[in-house]
């Protein structure tokens, strides 16, 4: 976040209000970071926008994993990357809205 030859902008997306306020805390000083409260599933941004997007370990407590992804697909630019991570959330049990095939 603080690479000396990083000059782009960082957008944090959620849902919660609650991690949103974790993520301003940690990243208070940082420049160039903005936060929305807003489901990923809308993503308000036009088309072609990013050259990263990143849904990390939030994919599973979404209620439409597969228009997440077609969102995320979307905001991308074409030559831009999307890192998807989940995991079985076994602190969690029954919090997996949707079977991964």
């Amino acid at each position: 976040l603080q690479h000396r030859d990083f000059e782009g902008r960082i957008i944090g997306l959620d849902l919660s209000k609650e991690m949103l306020k974790q993520a301003k805390t940690k990243l208070a000083g940082v420049p160039n970071v903005t936060f929305i409260h807003h489901p990923a599933e809308q993503l308000p941004f036009e088309d072609a926008t990013f050259d990263l997007v990143t849904a990390l370990e939030m994919i599973e407590f979404t209620s439409n994993p597969t228009q997440l992804l077609r969102e995320a697909h979307r905001v991308l630019l074409p030559s831009g990357l999307l890192l998807v991570t989940w995991r079985k959330n076994v602190f969690m049990p029954g919090k997996f809205k949707y079977k991964m095939k």
